[in-house]
């Protein structure tokens, strides 16, 4: 039976082409839109790896180029750490939580280099951010006068860069450059000593894969330490925006010539989260309205080779067909058409993971995308099909064989 449809959609290839094509096309916006769904529904169950709860940031510019800011910097931590709201507070590099700044760089073992986002901070930033170590330590006093500077990964930086070895105590090697005065760089390699072990921590938000992630110290006493310009600062439950007015005034009469800024970290992640989940409703709703077009299309399609099929049906009513078996005839015959569509769509769909588009995104994402498309698929053609199919079946011989 099969080979019979398959026979009767290549006598009508012409006209079965274009529904063919509508499938695939359909298949490949649904298998991007149902990737993209699980990934990020995934990425969102996951664990942060720290609290914005009580959190507030602070954005600190100093306006000047030729200014070493690191005296001041220490000045206002001490200043605010005088607040009683204050339960903790920390200075870190710009790339803060959902602040959107990624600093990149890579650890090497064995001369092998592994890439990932780099984060420079103080030994206050565990408590701060609520992180806690599964093995190991955060840095602390001990570090100070170490041979070797220590830093600090994420689990899945540990799994790449060592496997199912201790990573602990291991010496990695970072390549950089260093300013020089007059505008030059100058190329160095450190060396550090692995201390401690996070989970994970999503700087960029719910939405974000898991990538490998690495912490330097920095101090700011130590005169090679990086300008810090965000701090964090942990508050007590229920202070709200009169501590951060008053917060503002404070420091900006200790340095009248900076520019502040302050806000909580939770108003940042709605923030985040509202760009994020429009941007992707927009997706959605084009993919939805694609969709929409191809069901209608492949309905026009679907009534206009009934139309056209009029006496092959009657005919066939003649020597004795039910109206079921009609029936059941168009609608395998569509079908089968869908089954040709996505099976060429499901080729084009596993180039995406055998190439290694998007790492991040594991091979169960893709699967589950391409089962949803194929199934969101047959539904749809099986629904634009069954009207035209009963419109068949309800064609008499005798017209139909007097329209021939």
């Amino acid at each position: 039976m099969t080979l019979h449809i398959l026979r009767l959609i290549w006598n009508r290839r012409k006209t079965n082409a274009m529904v063919m094509i509508e499938i695939f096309l359909s298949f490949l916006v649904l298998f991007a839109l149902g990737s993209l769904t699980y990934f990020s529904l995934g990425n969102y169950l996951k664990p942060l790896g720290f609290v914005y709860d009580d959190v507030i940031v602070l954005n600190m510019n100093w306006n000047r180029a030729d200014y070493d800011p690191r005296e001041m910097i220490m000045q206002i931590d001490r200043e605010i750490r005088s607040f009683e709201e204050v339960v903790q507070v920390s200075m870190a590099s710009s790339n803060l939580p959902y602040a959107r700044n990624y600093w990149g760089n890579a650890l090497s073992f064995n001369n092998r280099q592994f890439n990932g986002g780099v984060f420079f901070v103080d030994d206050n930033f565990a408590a701060t951010m609520g992180i806690a170590p599964v093995e190991g330590r955060w840095f602390g006093p001990e570090d100070n006068g170490a041979r070797l500077k220590p830093v600090i990964i994420n689990r899945k930086m540990a799994d790449a860069m060592f496997g199912p070895e201790q990573a602990l105590g291991k010496i990695v090697t970072e390549d950089h450059f260093d300013a020089k005065p007059g505008g030059d760089t100058a190329r160095k390699i450190d060396e550090f000593v692995i201390v401690g072990i996070i989970n994970d921590y999503r700087f960029d938000g719910e939405f974000s894969s898991t990538e490998n992630r690495y912490f330097k110290r920095n101090v700011l006493t130590d005169s090679s330490s990086v300008e810090m310009v965000g701090g964090l600062i942990k508050v007590r439950p229920g202070v709200g925006a009169a501590f951060e007015e008053k917060l503002m005034n404070r420091l900006q009469a200790m340095a009248p010539g900076w520019t502040f800024r302050t806000g909580p970290l939770k108003d940042m992640r709605k923030t985040y989260l509202r760009e994020m989940i429009l941007s992707m409703g927009i997706f959605v709703v084009i993919a939805g309205f694609l969709i929409f077009n191809v069901a209608l299309g492949l309905f026009g399609v679907l009534w206009y080779s009934i139309n056209r099929r009029r006496g092959e049906i009657g005919l066939r009513c003649a020597v004795g067909a039910d109206s079921h078996r009609i029936s059941s005839q168009i609608l395998r015959e569509s079908l089968v058409m869908a089954t040709l569509g996505i099976a060429l769509g499901t080729f084009f769909a596993i180039q995406v993971p055998i190439a290694g588009v998007f790492e991040m995104v594991s091979a169960g994402t893709y699967l589950l995308a391409i089962v949803s498309a194929a199934v969101f698929l047959y539904l749809t053609v099986a629904a634009c099909a069954l009207y035209p199919s009963r419109l068949a079946a309800a064609i008499r011989p005798a017209e139909a064989l007097r329209d021939e």
